[in-house]
């Protein structure tokens, strides 16, 4: 039987801090994608449907809470924001 693994989408515009997220995730054995911005991060959800999304809240352009407003009507799996705020 095939292990399936979580799969998680990262949504930092902090390049450093979503390689490090990427790699810690990655030796956890989850299935990690990263992007670095809302436009990308609303594409991403609605084509992988992931299973949860580390969400940046300050991003440029789209921030985090305006992806959140976007892709929640048809995303129900979880999303932790992630926040200087």
């Amino acid at each position: 039987m095939e292990d399936i693994k979580p799969n998680i989408l990262i949504v930092e515009d902090d390049v450093e801090l979503a390689q490090w997220m990427l790699e810690y995730l990655l030796n956890k054995a989850f299935d990690v994608a990263v992007v670095h911005n809302g436009e990308d991060a609303i594409v991403h959800i609605q084509d992988h449907n992931p299973d949860i999304v580390i969400l940046d809240g300050m991003l440029p352009g789209i921030d985090g809470i305006d992806v959140c407003k976007v892709v929640r009507p048809k995303f129900t799996n979880t999303i932790i924001m992630i926040t200087a705020r």
